[in-house]
Parts: structure tokens; sequence; C-alpha cells
């Protein structure tokens, strides 16, 4: 039986309380994975290239050098070595862009659970595989592996349910979390054939309307289309909001499809109104009215759950639209979701 040496995990931070809280998460893992822990991105890539470890986990901004600079750097010297990102900067826009141009496996976030970590080091080296050397592996890995493997980690990243839909409604791709819902079968339905419903005809009309008006959006240029879907169970509403997604497909085509974000209220998948109050400047009562609005609730039941009355949540909603620029709820609503969440110009993504 061939015996295998542990897998060689290489962690690069120029934040040394973050190199040891790697090694305190993967300590556990000590009979099967090696860690190196460097500082110094350019120190970082002399080794890597020297000793071709099987992953490289990076910071995104570091001095001298930053994380996709070192990441672009492997990946041009070394394609068979599985290459992540952990960083606290959290943008979709940001995530895509290292997943589809770098061919980065994974997008983490800071903090990350050291679960988390060790399960995304054991999905990279399912994926492509230890790199043993003077056995050809380390230059086919990673090389031919399917397109599918970037997309899941992209749409994993989010946090929210992610549906990726044609213009017929037809599904293409669920993230973890959407998968979740679909199964929960409370109000978000798919179909043998793979159409995506709602629980009436209402709702399913609402559902196309957001898929349809992603998909006829070519240039990417319009803002989210947003609906709200009733859930049978009695539970909070789901919020739907739709962007184009432009797909290159492995043989060079492309096509446009709707990309369904889905906001579970009871699923804390809502920016808090403490990130809403940062950003816009907002009073913690005016950004606790505009977190409900993005969540799909009317402006009557945000001022119920703020304890004020109707008149003075209106007035909240005047004061934000002044300090945001915009004039009506749903600017106020486009604009915050694509702030925080980072989707007002989408990535290309590899689709097959």
């Amino acid at each position: 039986m061939l015996h295998r040496e542990p897998a060689h995990i290489v962690y690069v931070d120029d934040d040394r309380n973050c190199l040891s809280g790697m090694d305190r998460s993967l300590r556990h893992r000590r009979s099967d994975l090696r860690l190196t822990l460097l500082d110094d991105p350019r120190a970082a890539l002399d080794f890597i290239l020297a000793e071709r470890p099987d992953v490289v986990i990076s910071d995104m901004q570091m001095p001298f050098m930053c994380g996709t600079e070192l990441l672009r750097a492997v990946r041009r010297a070394e394609p068979g070595i599985a290459c992540m990102i952990l960083s606290g900067v959290a943008d979709l826009s940001t995530a895509l862009t290292a997943i589809n141009d770098l061919q980065i496996f994974r997008y983490l976030t800071k903090p990350c659970p050291g679960a988390v970590v060790s399960d995304a080091i054991s999905a990279a080296l399912e994926a492509y595989g230890p790199a043993v050397p003077g056995t050809g592996v380390e230059e086919m890995s990673g090389v031919d592996r399917p397109h599918q493997v970037r997309l899941d980690a992209a749409f994993d990243y989010v946090s929210m349910g992610l549906l990726v839909l044609d213009a017929e409604g037809r599904l293409h791709h669920a993230n973890q979390r959407a998968q979740t819902l679909i199964g929960e079968r409370d109000g978000l339905i798919v179909t043998p054939t793979g159409q995506v419903r709602g629980a009436t005809s209402a709702q399913t009309k609402d559902i196309m309307r957001c898929v349809r008006a992603a998909c006829a959006d070519v240039a990417a240029s319009s803002p989210p289309v947003m609906a709200t879907l009733p859930r049978p169970s009695m539970k909070r509403d789901l919020s739907l909001f739709s962007v184009p997604m432009p797909i290159d497909g492995p043989a060079g085509g492309r096509a446009v499809m709707a990309g369904v974000f889905i906001l579970d209220p009871d699923h804390h998948d809502a920016p808090s109104p403490e990130i809403i109050a940062d950003m816009f400047g907002l009073t913690n009562s005016e950004a606790s009215i505009v977190c409900d609005l993005v969540t799909g609730a009317t402006l009557e039941t945000a001022a119920g759950r703020a304890g004020v009355t109707l008149s003075t949540a209106r007035t909240y909603l005047k004061r934000t639209f002044v300090k945001t620029g915009t004039s009506k709820q749903t600017e106020l609503t486009s604009l915050v979701i694509r702030s925080t969440f980072g989707i007002s110009n989408p990535a290309s993504f590899a689709f097959s």
C-alpha cells in the first residue's frame, strides 16, 4: 500500500495573530496536514515555488504584495496548487473576480470558524488531488477539472440563497443555502422538470417577473428587481431580488441568466441595522426601518417592529432619502442591496 505524506498547507498573512489562529484551528489535523505559516508574501512566493505545497491560503491585503498578486504568480507557475483567499474584505464582486480570473478555489471571510477552513482544505485536496512528485499529478490536477468546481465555490461564498435561472425559470444552479430553502418547500418549489415556482400562481408570476427582467438586462446596468414571497408556514416573508449574470460556457458561448438572491429574515441574511447606519450615516432608528424594508416588510410593519407610529416612520424614511440621495423606497432598497452585497456590477461566471 502506498504511504502518503501529510498534505502540505501554506498560509500567508502579515498578521501574526491570524497565523496563530490558523495554527490553533488546524492543530487537530496534524496527522494528515503539514502547516507552514509565513508572514511575508514575497518570501512566501519563493518558498511556494520551491516547495510546491498542495494548498496555499493567503490574506488579501498585505504590505509589499497583495494576496491576488501572490496567488496570480502561484497559479501562473504551478496550476496544480489549490489556492484560497482568507480575507477581511467581504465583497461579492471581489470574491467572484478572484474565483473567476485567478481560479481561486475558495474565498473565505474573516473571522472564519476553524471547521470551515478545515472543510475547505479537505474539499480542495479532493478536487485537486495531492501533488505527488514524479507521478505527473501536480501538472494535471486543476487543469481539466469541471468548471462547476469554481462555480460552486463562488456561489457557496454567499450566505443568502442564490439561484441561477434562465429566462423560462428553469433552475441551472442553487447554492447550499438555496438548496436548504427548496428542501423546506415553504413558498419556494422546484418542479420535476426543473421549473422554479411559488406556492401560488401569483407568487410564481412575481418570481418570473424578476427572472425575465434580469435576463433581459444584457448590459447589466439596471438595479435589482425585487419581490416578496409569502410562506405557507406563516414565517416571515422571503425577499427575492434578481440581477443579470453573464455566464461564460466552457465552449466559449455566453448567455445572460438571472441570479435570484433570497433573503430569509429568520436566517439573519439581511445586513444588520448597525452596518446600514455606518454605511449611510443614518441614526439607529432610521437604519432599523431601512433594514426591515430591505427584507420586504411594509413601512407599516417596520414601524410596528420599531415601536413607533407610521407617521414617525415616514419621517425617518424622508430623512433617509435625503441622506442617501434617493427619492423612492424602491431606489433606497436597491441602493442598500447593491452596497451591502457588492453586486452592482456582476462578474461573468464560468459555467458548464
